[in-house]
């Protein structure tokens, strides 16, 4: 299939007004590998979700590039696009993406290393994006996506169905079939969108819509039970061997299932959210919950507190508060990604003031900070911050390399807004390099998670997809 560029304006860095690089090439720092409990209804091996896994650790073990002679390599998807926010890798390596934009959505398979198109399907098109003075949105109708063991992807679609979808090749022909879809149309109310559709450790298809109601599929007799919050939510939940995880507007929430089948509400957890829209996308906290700890028992959100954001720490047994510790300053703060969970610490990103579609990415916050939740669980403590990144993106910690990789914008000659990669260290919260991949319009990432994968860095873009390789 055709393929364009992500056509930069102006060319070149210099022309922009911008270094091509900033700091040195760093050396890798190998940290322990991470790993969440294994989900035997999941895909294994490599990232499954926008968060990586069902714990939202954004933590992967692959190797990101190190900036030795880098080459960057782009693929437009659609000129009026919205985002692409989940990039997922089957056996072979190819890329699996949903791209939704203001007039059509597809499922796409590209080439890893030329993000070529390979297979696309048209899909329902996301019809509630909200343009007009940061209206609430939500990431339904394709912006979550997980694999199956047996590499079906998961899409919750616009017409109230989850659907299942697999490449199949035909000679030289890769095409996406149909597997099987659920229809929940006659169990969920009207002008309601699903968000995410994952199965959790036994098997049950769970489900999250824009409104407020939760559910699961039944793994063996496909019938549906729904639990409805009174407020709505935007996120994706997290899973554990013990139970579901979800964030609305006001309360961080942990279900679980009966014996008779129904949907229990374990415990409930409100938060701070007096800041409202804060620029970003929804009411309520921006974070999807992130479960960590050395002792596997901890979760943790950002709240949405007003005149600042605090970095809340609760236990999964009974959602008690361990910890609510302040970040970054009380200049309009906000965060609309998932904190990075490794080990007892925290890394957690300023994204106050970021303007959604049409906004100008400069009037976004600085800041990226780490946190660290001591060992008897008597509190937390702010280990650095790193007040050079100006960012939307989810960043991930790669622990092969002990690096955390950002895409970050810098302003360059005449107001241009110029893109990067860009690196910090673990330890020290030094950014350590950062390396230009383009300007102008076709560039900013609208909140999607960088991606680490094969030695390789890949970020979605507004209008498409770009990669980052050493040679």
């Amino acid at each position: 299939m055709s393929q364009q560029p992500l056509r930069s304006k102006p060319a070149t860095a210099k022309k922009s007004g911008v270094n091509l690089t900033y700091g040195t090439i760093p050396s890798a720092k190998p940290l322990p590998q991470y790993d969440v409990p294994s989900n035997t209804y999941l895909y294994k091996k490599g990232r499954n979700g926008l968060h990586y896994d069902t714990y939202n650790s954004d933590v992967t073990n692959d190797a990101g590039p190190l900036g030795i002679n880098p080459s960057v390599i782009s693929c437009k998807l659609n000129s009026l696009g919205k985002s692409n926010p989940t990039l997922l890798f089957d056996s072979k390596g190819l890329i699996i993406t949903v791209m939704i934009s203001f007039t059509s959505t597809y499922l796409y398979l590209l080439d890893p290393n030329s993000l070529a198109i390979l297979a696309k399907k048209r899909l329902p098109r996301k019809n509630n994006i909200r343009i007009i003075n940061n209206k609430e949105n939500d990431a339904s109708g394709g912006g979550y996506l997980h694999l199956t063991p047996s590499e079906e992807v998961i899409v919750p679609r616009m017409d109230k169905k989850i659907s299942f979808y697999k490449i199949t090749e035909t000679g030289e022909t890769l095409s996406w079939d149909l597997v099987k879809e659920i229809d929940l149309g006659a169990v969920l109310p009207k002008k309601t969108n699903i968000t995410d559709a994952v199965p959790d450790y036994d098997g049950q298809l769970w489900f999250t819509t824009s409104k407020g109601t939760v559910g699961y599929v039944n793994k063996d007799t496909e019938e549906v039970k729904t639990y409805t919050f009174s407020e709505s939510l935007q996120n994706q939940m997290a899973i554990d061997s013990s139970g579901v995880y979800i964030l609305t507007n006001s309360f961080l929430n942990k279900l679980s299932i009966k014996n008779n089948g129904d949907i229990n509400l374990e415990w409930s957890a409100e938060y701070d959210n007096s800041a409202g829209l804060n620029g970003l996308v929804g009411a309520g906290s921006g974070t999807s919950p992130t479960l960590f700890g050395n002792n596997d028992d901890l979760v943790a959100i950002a709240d949405n507190g007003s005149p600042r954001m605090h970095l809340n720490v609760y236990h999964r047994n009974d959602g008690r508060l361990i910890s609510s510790i302040p970040v970054f300053g009380t200049d309009n703060t906000g965060c609309e990604n998932s904190p990075i969970g490794y080990g007892n610490d925290l890394i957690i990103e300023d994204n106050g003031g970021f303007k959604l579609f049409f906004g100008d990415p400069q009037t976004t916050n600085k800041g990226l900070a780490k946190v660290h939740v001591f060992e008897d669980l008597s509190g937390a403590e702010v280990v650095w911050e790193n007040n050079d990144l100006k960012a939307s993106t989810t960043p991930v910690l790669s622990t092969s390399n002990g690096l955390i990789y950002s895409y970050c914008v810098k302003e360059g000659s005449k107001g241009r807004n110029a893109w990067f990669m860009s690196m910090v260290d673990w330890e020290s919260g030094k950014t350590v390099y950062e390396y230009w991949v383009g300007t102008g319009r076709n560039f900013p990432d609208m909140l999607q998670p960088v991606v680490i994968h094969a030695g390789r860095f890949y970020i979605g873009t507004k209008t498409g997809i770009l990669l980052v390789r050493d040679n």
